[in-house]
């Protein structure tokens, strides 16, 4: 398999570290046994383990390859925090005069709210805890009329607004999702020049594996922002299909965000790519995206929110993972709360054995279509645009 992460600076060291310690929760449900290897350098900058997975009465030996761009992720980390602001400002402006912001907020209300969320609390800051300041001053000087209490009263009430704020910056990691806006701006406007490279490089690797056709499937996960970049690989892997292939060919996206470029008017290109992975008969698309993730757009079918006629049913198989049913009521309310943990949940074990199980997706003996050929999909034909359905099926799913 091929991982592809999400704009995160961290490399190759934390998602192995990552995944053998899941890997030894996750065993201990009893629903398969794993080995998981050293962490080896390989060809290209990336990196690989092998695993070895007992399910069942089958023995399986998974090569497991990271494909990185955590270097591209730490060239556009901007660390200056007034380089960040204009960062996050323009970003945020170009989203709403392109209109993308609107196309967003028809797919999905609470993913596009959360793109805006950074630039919202920027405003926050800016406008509303000053003026919050002059009007406990003023409020303070026509109850008392003490200039005293007045001049207190002002800084005090805007310090505990910007306090505020900050504390929530800091809890919806909003630097975080503000560094990822302005990059996906980039990336849609072709600004980002060594991106195409390594995606290039990143297919050819995929394609000689498909081609010496050992494996019994070649799968493709792509995490939050590697969802985007994961569509864009696989349409060059499937431009370059190696004849004679006979393994399975399939793509995981895990909290898919894949609208932020899609939906962008300069992302043609990419929106052919997209149209390309989506109709394909070659590769099995599942995607696993969670209604409580609000870094994601859950149940949102990518082809239609980036405004992609494919003239036929495409797209991927859109599915809920159900983390309520992984945990207890009590741990799940607490994961709830994390959004920045819960968007992570994906390639993490969970407390009670589920359908949703990545460490038997990724090591186990079954491929990707033939696990979840019974799962019931979530897309509904009025998805664009009800992102209320999707939460009552959320609803309905915590009450079943």
């Amino acid at each position: 398999m091929f991982y592809i992460g999400g704009f995160d600076p961290a490399g190759a060291a934390r998602y192995h570290a990552l995944y053998a310690g899941e890997a030894a929760e996750q065993q201990k449900l009893g629903q398969i046994a794993l080995q998981v290897g050293p962490r080896r350098r390989v060809q290209g900058g990336g990196a690989c383990w092998d695993i070895e997975a007992q399910e069942g009465a089958c023995t399986v030996r998974t090569r497991y390859e990271y494909l990185p761009w955590d270097g591209i992720v730490r060239a556009h980390w901007t660390q200056r925090r007034l380089a960040l602001v204009r960062d996050l400002v323009a970003a945020s402006l170009y989203l709403v005069a392109s209109g993308a912001a609107r196309t967003l907020w028809r797919a999905h209300r609470v993913a596009a709210l959360v793109l805006l969320l950074p630039f919202l609390l920027l405003c926050a800051l800016v406008l509303l805890v000053p003026a919050a300041g002059t009007a406990a001053a003023a409020l303070a000087w026509s109850w008392t009329q003490s200039a005293v209490l007045a001049a207190l009263a002002g800084p005090v009430v805007a310090a505990a607004g910007a306090f505020l704020v900050l504390r929530r910056q800091m809890a919806w990691s909003a630097d975080w999702l503000g560094r990822s806006l302005a990059f996906h701006v980039r990336q849609a406007r072709g600004e980002v020049p060594e991106l195409p490279d390594l995606l290039d490089r990143h297919a050819d690797r995929i394609v000689q594996r498909l081609a010496e056709s050992a494996d019994d499937e070649v799968l493709v996960v792509g995490h939050s922002s590697g969802s985007i970049l994961a569509v864009s690989v696989v349409a060059r892997v499937l431009a370059r299909w190696p004849a004679d292939t006979r393994c399975a060919f399939s793509l995981l996206t895990l909290g898919q965000c894949i609208p932020v470029v899609g939906a962008l008017p300069p992302a043609a290109a990419y929106r052919d790519e997209l149209l390309a992975v989506g109709t394909s008969q070659r590769v099995a698309w599942i995607d696993f995206s969670a209604p409580p993730d609000g870094c994601c757009f859950p149940l949102v079918d990518p082809l239609a929110a980036c405004g992609v006629q494919a003239g036929h049913p495409a797209g991927p198989r859109l599915l809920s993972p159900r983390f309520f049913r992984m945990f207890e009521p009590a741990e799940y309310a607490g994961l709830r709360r994390d959004k920045f943990t819960l968007h992570f949940q994906y390639l993490k074990a969970g407390r009670r054995a589920d359908a949703y199980d990545f460490f038997s997706i990724t090591a186990g003996a079954r491929t990707l279509a033939a696990r979840h050929a019974a799962a019931p999909g979530e897309l509904f034909p009025d998805a664009i645009g009800s992102p209320v359905r999707t939460r009552r099926e959320e609803t309905r799913e915590q009450g079943s």
